[in-house]
C-alpha cells in the first residue's frame, strides 16, 4: 500500500477531521494506482485504487489535471459526499474546497458505490479513467491488459450512476465504446453480433467489424448485414419492419442468403475508419477531439454500393410484410362481415377470435393487437358492403387472391365442410373478383404455384408480384377446432340472405356520449362490458390487451366515468367481474 504521510504537516486538526499536510522534501510525481492497489491519502485508505496521486505529472507545466489527487492539499473529512461541494460536471481536485476534497476521498474509500453520491465525485473519478485510456494507453500499448478492467469499471459506473446524469451516461458510454474498440479482436466479424440499442446510429463497433471484413476481403456474414440494415440511417425502413420485427429479420436473412449464398463481398475504399472522442475532462478537451487509432481499417460509410443493395433487399422484404398484413386484415374484415350477415358473431366468439389472431405468427405482436382492436370496432360499427367492396378493389389482385386462399384454408381446415359451404365460398371468391377455378382446385387439394412457395418476391416477376406460402400465413391447421367454434355456421348458405347491418346509433351508443373522459378505446371496452351481465377475468384480460390497455386500469377508468355521470359503478368483483344492472337501466332504459 502506498501511504502519503502527513507527519510534517503545518496544521493538523485530527479531532475535527480537517487536515493540512506539510510539504515533502521533494515534489511528488503523479503515479497511477491500478485496480486493488491501495493508497492512503489524508489518513483514508482507498483500497480499490484506479486513481492518480501526486503533485504533478512529469514534464507538465501549468494547471494540474483535474483528476490528480494532490496529497498536499487541505482536506476536510467531515464533509458528506452525498451533498454538492463542487461544480457538478467540471470539478477539479486542485481547485476544490477542503470539504469537496474530503467528500471525494470518502466516496473513494467507501468503494465508489454510494447510490446518492453527488455527481461531481463521479466526474472527478471518470476524468482519471479518460486520461488512462486516451493518454497513457496511446503512448504505451503494453497497458492493453488494463482495458478490460477499465471497461468493467465503466459498466459499473453506468449501472450505479447512469440515471443520475444524462450527460454522464452519454460520456461514460462513449468512453466505453472507445475501450471496446481498442481491445477488439482483429476478426471481429467472425464473432456473434452484440446486442445493439434500438435507434443507435452505426455504432463504431459495428463499423469496425464490417471494416475488418472489407480489409480482409472476407464476405459480410448475414447477421452482420442485418445489423448494418437496422442501424444505418441511409437505409430506409418502413413502419412494417417495426410492427413485425421478428418476421422482417427472418425474411431478410432468407432473402439475403438466396441472393448471395449467405454473404456479400465489398471492395475496400481509400477512406480510413476514424474514431474521434471528445473528452469530458477540461484538461484533455480539444476543439477537434482526440483521434483514437484503430489501425488500417476501411470506413464503410464512404461506400455507397452495399447500401444500395441492402436497400433493395429491405424493400423486397417490406413488400412481403405489407402483403401479409393486408391479406390478414382484408380476410378478417370479410369473415366478420359474413358472420354479421348470418348473425352468428357473439362476444364469446370474439374472444376466440382474439386467440386466433394471437396465433398468426406471421404477424408481429403490434400488428396482432391492431387487428384485435379493429375487430372490436367492426363488431360495434359494421362496415357497409359498398365500403368493403371499395377496399377489395383497392387491394389489388395479388392481395385479393391471397385473401381468397386464406379464407378457403379456414373453411377447408376440417375434412368435412358444412353443407352449403362451397356456395358461400363461391360468393366470397366472386366478391373478391377471384376466378372460381382456383377455389375448386384449392378445395380438392390441387397444388398451385403461388401457394407452394415460401414468402418471397420472385426475382423472375418484373411486376413484383408477391408469391406467399399461405399455409404459413394462415397458421390455422393447428387450431381448427377453435376456429370452427369461432366461425359457427357462417359458411352455411342461408336460403334468405340477410342484408349487411347498417351502422346506426343504438340507445347505448347515444347514452355513452354522456360519459366524459372516455376515449374511443375505453368506449369500445365499455360497450363490450355492457353486452353481458358477467365476465371471467381471463376473458376481459384478452379484451383489454386487444385494446392495448391494462385490465385493472381500464375498469377503474370506466368506473370513474360512471360515478361522475350516474353516481354508480359499472362493474364489481375481481373474478368473475359482474356488471352493475343499474348501469343498464341508466344507459339503456
Amino acid at each position: 500500500m502506498t501511504r502519503y504521510s502527513s507527519d510534517d504537516a503545518h496544521f493538523s486538526f485530527e479531532d475535527s477531521g480537517f487536515r493540512i499536510p506539510g510539504p515533502p522534501a521533494q515534489p511528488l510525481m503523479a503515479q497511477w494506482h491500478g485496480r486493488n492497489q491501495a493508497v492512503t491519502v489524508a489518513g483514508l485508505s482507498i483500497p480499490s485504487g484506479m486513481v492518480y496521486v501526486g503533485e504533478n505529472f512529469p514534464g507538465r507545466d501549468g494547471p494540474p489535471d483535474p483528476c490528480l489527487i494532490d496529497p498536499l492539499k487541505a482536506v476536510d473529512l467531515r464533509a458528506d459526499y452525498n451533498q454538492a461541494h463542487a461544480h457538478e460536471d467540471r470539478p477539479s481536485y486542485a481547485d476544490m474546497s477542503p470539504s469537496a476534497r474530503g467528500a471525494y476521498l470518502k466516496w473513494l474509500a467507501d468503494g465508489r458505490s454510494g447510490p446518492d453520491a453527488d455527481i461531481s465525485n463521479i466526474w472527478l473519478f471518470f476524468f482519471g479513467l479518460e486520461r488512462r485510456v486516451l493518454l497513457d494507453f496511446q503512448a504505451d500499448k503494453t497497458l492493453l491488459a488494463e482495458l478490460p478492467i477499465i471497461a468493467k469499471e465503466l459498466l459499473r459506473l453506468l449501472k450505479h450512476y447512469g440515471k443520475t446524469s444524462s450527460l454522464f451516461q452519454r460520456k461514460c458510454g462513449e468512453l466505453l465504446d472507445v475501450v471496446n474498440l481498442l481491445q477488439a479482436p482483429p476478426q471481429l466479424y467472425l464473432q456473434a453480433v452484440p446486442e445493439l440499442a434500438v435507434g443507435t446510429v452505426m455504432p463504431m463497433q459495428l463499423r469496425l467489424a464490417i471494416g475488418q471484413a472489407v480489409a480482409d476481403r472476407h464476405p459480410i456474414p448475414v447477421q452482420l448485414a442485418l445489423a448494418w440494415v437496422l442501424h444505418d440511417p441511409a437505409i430506409v425502413l418502413s413502419p412494417a419492419t417495426a410492427y413485425c420485427d421478428e418476421q422482417f429479420h427472418a425474411l431478410f436473412l432468407a432473402k439475403y442468403g438466396n441472393m448471395h449464398g449467405d454473404r456479400i463481398r465489398i471492395r475496400p475504399t481509400a477512406a480510413r475508419l476514424k474514431c474521434v472522442y471528445a473528452p469530458a475532462s477540461g484538461f484533455l478537451r480539444d476543439t477537434q477531439g482526440i483521434d483514437v487509432e484503430l489501425g488500417d481499417i476501411p470506413d464503410i460509410n464512404a461506400i455507397d454500393g452495399p447500401v444500395n443493395f441492402l436497400q433493395r433487399v429491405v424493400d423486397e422484404c417490406t413488400a412481403v410484410l405489407e402483403m401479409q398484413n393486408a391479406t390478414a386484415t382484408l380476410a378478417l374484415e370479410l369473415l366478420i362481415m359474413q358472420a354479421q350477415i348470418n348473425q352468428v358473431l357473439s362476444d364469446e366468439k370474439m374472444v376466440v377470435l382474439d386467440e386466433q389472431i394471437a396465433s398468426w405468427s406471421h404477424l408481429g405482436t403490434q400488428q396482432q393487437r391492431k387487428l384485435m382492436m379493429h375487430a372490436r370496432l367492426l363488431q360495434q360499427e359494421p362496415m357497409l358492403s359498398s365500403t368493403m367492396r371499395r377496399k377489395v378493389q383497392d387491394a389489388g389482385q395479388a392481395v385479393r387472391e391471397a385473401c381468397a386462399e386464406f379464407i378457403v384454408g379456414i373453411a377447408n381446415s376440417d375434412a368435412h365442410l358444412p353443407r352449403g359451404a362451397v356456395a358461400v365460398l363461391e360468393r366470397l371468391y366472386d366478391f373478391l373478383d377471384v376466378e372460381r377455378k382456383k377455389l375448386y382446385l384449392a378445395l380438392h387439394g390441387v397444388e398451385m404455384a403461388p401457394a407452394t412457395k415460401h414468402a418471397t418476391v420472385s426475382d423472375a416477376l418484373p411486376s413484383g408480384v408477391v408469391m406467399l406460402d399461405l399455409a404459413r400465413i394462415a397458421q390455422l391447421q393447428s387450431d381448427s377446432e377453435k376456429l370452427a367454434v369461432l366461425l359457427g355456421n357462417i359458411f352455411v348458405d342461408d336460403t334468405v340472405p340477410v342484408p349487411v347491418p347498417v351502422a346506426t346509433a343504438s340507445p347505448i351508443s347515444s347514452s355513452l356520449d354522456r360519459l366524459t373522459g372516455l376515449d374511443s378505446a375505453h368506449t369500445v371496452f365499455m360497450r363490450q362490458l355492457l353486452a353481458r351481465s358477467s365476465w371471467s377475468r381471463s376473458e376481459l384480460e384478452v379484451l383489454a390487451r386487444s385494446l392495448d390497455m391494462m385490465l385493472d386500469g381500464a375498469l377503474e377508468h370506466v368506473n370513474e366515468a360512471c360515478l361522475d355521470a350516474y353516481d354508480c359503478l359499472c362493474s364489481e368483483g375481481d373474478d368473475p367481474i359482474d356488471i352493475n344492472p343499474d348501469i343498464h337501466e341508466r344507459i339503456a332504459p
